[in-house]
């Protein structure tokens, strides 16, 4: 069967078509509120600011979504090159990668040794981009929500409550996003102070819970050899 090389090639995954919706929906939201409800320089500051973070996402998004992670190319990333030496095969793309991490759904690619420094930046750049979004958010509903913008919620909605309903909402969705960028950030740096990658992280994780319930089988026959004994002396009492 032919391997797959980037992750644009069919099938979709689900994970994959909606970061496809989700994200573009934030990026819409995030301009289209900061554009109408900030003003002079504070406008052009937030605008940049997120601008900067959005093309770098993009550029990461990009990197590894387009380079075949079965190139021997790339450098290893520091805190683990011993988990980057290995080569693994990937039974979603049929193909083996040098250094592979995992197969991931939401960018429907491996990501090895190759991808991985384009990943961890990815995975960084958005956590810092949605809490960006999601603080400049609270904060239009709060400590930024002056006269200045009441009267141009009441100009383009005719009601404040519309503008923090609408604003409330903003928030949700993209606090959802940081949310789960966090877990994923959290989870990588975790990852570099073990120096494993996800793959042997699951498999360990695996191991363990194998060991664990084969020592908990030998404590139940054991358990089971104790109280049998104990059976038979009382009866030959």
């Amino acid at each position: 069967m032919k391997h797959r090389k980037h992750g644009f090639q069919r099938p979709f995954t689900n994970d994959q078509m909606l970061s496809w919706v989700a994200e573009p929906i934030a990026a819409v939201m995030f301009y289209l509120v900061v554009a109408t409800f900030t003003f002079g320089d504070q406008r052009i500051v937030y605008l940049s600011v997120y601008s900067v973070l959005l093309a770098a996402h993009l550029v990461c998004w990009l990197l590894c979504s387009l380079l075949d992670p079965s190139v021997d190319e790339g450098c290893f990333w520091p805190c683990m090159k011993e988990a980057q030496k290995e080569k693994r095969y990937c039974a979603v793309c049929h193909k083996s990668v040098i250094g592979l991490d995992h197969h991931c759904t939401w960018l429907n690619t491996c990501i090895g040794k190759r991808q991985y420094p384009w990943f961890f930046s990815l995975v960084a750049i958005g956590f810092i981009m949605f809490w960006f979004e999601t603080i400049l958010f609270i904060l239009l509903l709060t400590k930024l929500f002056t006269d200045e913008v009441s009267a141009k919620a009441l100009d383009v909605f005719n009601s404040v409550t519309t503008y923090k309903v609408l604003v409330s909402l903003c928030v949700v969705f993209a606090g959802g996003l940081a949310i789960a960028l966090s877990v994923l950030f959290v989870f990588h740096l975790f990852l570099q102070f073990t120096g494993m990658g996800t793959y042997a992280w699951m498999i360990d994780g695996r191991n363990k819970k194998v060991a664990k319930k084969k020592a908990q089988k030998q404590n139940t026959v054991q358990s089971e050899a104790n109280v049998e004994q104990a059976s038979k002396t009382v009866s030959n009492v």
